[in-house]
């Protein structure tokens, strides 16, 4: 087997004079290869990252001549016959991830306590990172339960003529606005159609199997609708509507709102990289928190208080992305109504409670309380 792709390199390039792996489970006899060669081993190497393997060692040893390579797939690996012995520690490196520490970790962690302070916002035009990631993981929900109810239903049916009949509904394709779905057949396996609608008419664009138009006849009223259901996610799914770096009103990170959820995160070091000191992100599929911070002092103030954090942060409604405003204006106003219902409560009550003292006060001039 030739070595998988040769590696372009980027200085001086080492000279390989057999490019060909020889497979074996056992070193090489030296005297069938050549006088005075070094043999250098790397072991724990599948032949997925054989190709890895190879394109850095030889980056990195540019002065070698490499007569031949040979690796064994029982024991996993590779051995490098050179005329020197090579360096293996860019790749031994490759292996790790490398950290750099946060450069203004106190900064970060200044505005962190200083966003959590924050006095409660009563715009009606704004409002929080918790209220607007709720509604994008409601979003999501109601688009899996969709998915879920019209799997249930098709199965039902599809049952009715075999026992085993069975139904995958995937991911709608709204790039194309095709919708797939995969059927089992009568040999156990899975064959796929894709649906499309024009002018309110469901037909398919292709298909795998001899059973895609029984499938349809049998099903095609429910896929028909559930077709209609999911294009009203049509702008949420589409990720390049989210919008970067929104400017909050009260704090000094920025904001990424899409489908994936929501992400508050530090000016970045670096022009047109997203490499952030600090990034904090709520996801769309469940309440939990994900985070990217190279500091403990600043997970550790942030344990527990991803909530109130994003509780409150706020921005522009009208700086979201335009699938979400009419959403987050309901919820504002309806938030803000409620609020005001129960400051109004509270007046009553004081008002109430203030009125009864004073009568007490009049008749019984001692009670100051």
């Amino acid at each position: 087997m030739a070595i998988p792709v040769f590696p372009v390199f980027t200085g001086q390039a080492p000279k390989i004079i057999n490019k060909t792996i020889v497979y074996s489970d056992t070193v090489l006899p030296l005297k069938d290869l050549g006088k005075n060669l070094s043999i250098t081993s790397i072991k724990n190497i599948n032949e997925e990252s054989l190709e890895n393997c190879l394109n850095i060692i030889f980056e990195s040893n540019p002065d070698v001549t490499f007569n031949t390579i040979s690796y064994s797939k029982n024991n996993k690996t590779v051995y490098f016959y050179t005329d020197k012995e090579i360096s293996k520690k860019e790749y031994e490196e490759s292996k790790y991830t490398k950290h750099k520490s946060i450069t203004n970790s106190k900064e970060i962690l200044e505005e962190i306590k200083s966003n959590l302070e924050n006095e409660e916002n009563s715009n009606e035009n704004n409002i929080s990172l918790y209220d607007i990631a709720n509604i994008i993981r409601y979003y999501e929900k109601k688009y899996e339960q969709t998915i879920k109810e019209y799997t249930s239903i098709c199965k039902k049916i599809l049952k009715q003529n075999s026992e085993d009949a069975s139904i995958i509904i995937h991911n709608f394709d709204y790039q194309n606005n095709e919708l797939e779905i995969a059927y089992k057949d009568w040999l156990d396996k899975y064959k796929h159609i894709t649906f499309k609608k024009e002018n309110g008419d469901l037909y398919i664009t292709r298909s795998e199997g001899l059973f895609s138009q029984e499938i349809f006849n049998s099903i095609g009223n429910y896929l028909s609708d559930l077709y209609d259901e999911l294009m009203k996610f049509k702008d949420y799914k589409n990720f390049e509507k989210a919008i970067h770096d929104i400017k909050p009103v009260n704090s000094n990170f920025l904001v990424y709102i899409g489908n994936f959820g929501v992400d508050i995160h530090s000016i970045s070091n670096y022009l047109f990289a997203l490499d952030y000191d600090f990034e904090l992100r709520a996801h769309n599929f469940n309440s939990e928190y994900s985070y990217g911070c190279n500091s403990n002092n600043i997970l550790s103030i942030l344990k527990g208080n991803e909530d109130l954090l994003f509780k409150k942060i706020y921005v522009k409604i009208d700086d979201c992305p335009n699938w979400i405003k009419e959403d987050l204006y309901n919820v504002r106003k309806k938030q803000l109504e409620e609020e005001k219902r129960k400051e109004e409560e509270r007046l009553k009550e004081e008002s109430k409670h203030q009125r009864k003292l004073e009568l007490k006060r009049k008749f019984f001039p001692w009670i100051k309380k």
